[in-house]
């Protein structure tokens, strides 16, 4: 039997919704909100798994699920086998060392008063507290430079770097606590299409070199084409398709999978 990294088994998320004026006259409205709803996924390591749906159908949802953010109403997340027990008092520690998220927006997610290499440090020295101060900087200057990021920038701040190379510092952040699963929440959305491309190329390359699980979050169906070997298909907090990518790109079999797959546009020749 094959043993997978990490398993979703039935997983159902809510969040509690604000009443309306009508709601108080009619008995039967609902006052939660089901952002994920009965959902089962299955990840190997090294693989990319990418996670594809329209805004609001609950991608966000389950990422922040994994790290502890959002609370699982019922249905369990396992890691090799082991469900992760979410009520225990030290998990925060323990999902960190299992997932990173790089987010859409790199320049929220870094301190702005705080030098690359400052930032950085922090990280390394949190997770390596025997380490002593030559090495964390040997430590910081190698993860810039696996991210492409060069090291005559790590004493600027976050305000005088572009959006690319803030994200390149946000990968290398995630990757300073050596992950097994790094979770990409539209990491390329807020970026020009050639920066884009760098950074999908960097992430590829990364996959490889550290055999890095990951999920790829995205609603732009050509940069799932291009990173992930596996899709799931997600509408309403619901997996609707999942498979290879050629099947689903080339046969899809639920109706929004199709709409979506005749949304891309196509170039006029």
């Amino acid at each position: 039997m094959k043993k997978y990294l990490l398993e979703i088994n039935n997983l159902t998320i809510e969040f509690s919704k604000d009443k309306s004026f009508l709601d108080y006259f009619y008995k039967n409205s609902k006052n939660t909100l089901r952002a994920v709803d009965n959902l089962n996924l299955s990840i190997s390591r090294g693989e990319i798994l990418g996670l594809v749906g329209e805004s609001g159908s609950g991608k966000s949802s389950l990422i922040k699920a994994l790290v502890g953010i959002n609370k699982i109403k019922e249905g369990k997340v396992l890691y090799l086998g082991k469900e992760i027990n979410y009520s225990k008092r030290n998990i925060k520690k323990f999902l960190s060392k299992k997932f990173q998220v790089v987010f859409q927006d790199p320049y929220s997610s870094l301190n702005p008063a705080m030098t690359i290499f400052s930032a950085l440090k922090e990280v390394v020295k949190f997770h390596n507290n025997k380490m002593d101060s030559h090495n964390i900087k040997e430590k910081v200057i190698s993860l810039l430079s696996m991210v492409g990021f060069s090291k005559d920038l790590m004493y600027r701040k976050p305000k005088s770097l572009s959006g690319g190379q803030r994200q390149r510092v946000g990968i290398a952040r995630a990757l300073a606590v050596e992950p097994e699963i790094l979770l990409l929440d539209e990491p390329v959305t807020a970026l020009d299409v050639s920066i884009q491309a760098q950074i999908l190329n960097l992430l590829k390359e990364l996959n490889i070199q550290l055999n890095l699980t990951m999920i790829f979050v995205a609603h732009e169906l050509p940069v799932i084409d291009f990173m992930c070997e596996k899709v799931a298909v997600m509408h309403l907090g619901r997996i609707v398709e999942f498979g290879n990518k050629k099947e689903i790109f080339n046969n899809p079999k639920d109706p929004y999978t199709i709409k979506l797959i005749q949304s891309i546009p196509k170039l006029p020749y």
